[in-house]
């Protein structure tokens, strides 16, 4: 009797084992396929960044909590251009060029977001305008190597505007909007001085 209760409780504790691990692995799986589906969510397809959805949640943040920060608005020149005479795969590419540019610039100052098929919004937290506009310059270097080293049909031009966030009494929605007005002047600006 006493071996059968041994062998018996032995076989309830393996059982017992395998169930939990199983248990485990289910939860764990589980948890990668909601982090892959936040991620998914939330990460535009084409060009890895955060895309419209993740923005809108930065604003209600923003809304909520008041920081000090920069919007900046940033918008690919041409773009339509070249998907029409060269294709959307010469599209994507310039899009693709844009967003690690901008991403890359941004670095450690801003967290951008793709919100349209040619338009990006950097927001940055915990730095001056020297440090936008010393991203900015980067930027601008960036694109001058990537056209230099891509040599695309039509260089690539990322228009820019800016605009803080600076006090309790300002609004979101102005600040973006002054960030829009802005980057819309300079890409006047840039296709006046690019004839094309």
């Amino acid at each position: 009797a006493s071996f059968f209760t041994r062998v018996g409780v032995l076989t309830f504790i393996l059982l017992m084992g395998l169930h939990l691990m199983k248990e485990r692995t289910r939860i764990a799986v589980e948890r990668g396929q909601a982090a892959l589906m936040k991620k998914m969510a939330y990460t535009d397809g084409l060009t890895e960044l955060a895309n419209r959805a993740a923005f809108h949640l930065k604003e209600d943040e923003i809304r909520r909590k008041r920081p000090d920060c920069t919007i900046i608005q940033l918008d690919i020149n041409f773009l339509k251009k070249v998907n029409d005479v060269y294709g959307h795969a010469e599209g994507d590419r310039h899009i693709i060029g844009a967003a690690r540019i901008i991403r890359d610039s941004f670095d450690g100052i801003g967290i951008c977001y793709r919100t349209g098929g040619d338009e990006f919004i950097v927001v940055a937290q915990g730095c001056g305008e020297a440090d936008i506009v010393k991203a900015l310059e980067n930027m601008e270097n960036a694109v001058s190597a990537y056209n230099d080293a891509e040599d695309p049909p039509v260089p690539l031009q990322i228009a820019y505007g800016y605009a803080s966030l600076s006090n309790q009494s300002d609004v979101l929605e102005e600040t973006e909007k002054l960030a829009d007005q802005r980057m819309y002047e300079k890409k006047k600006l840039m296709k006046a001085h690019s004839g094309q």
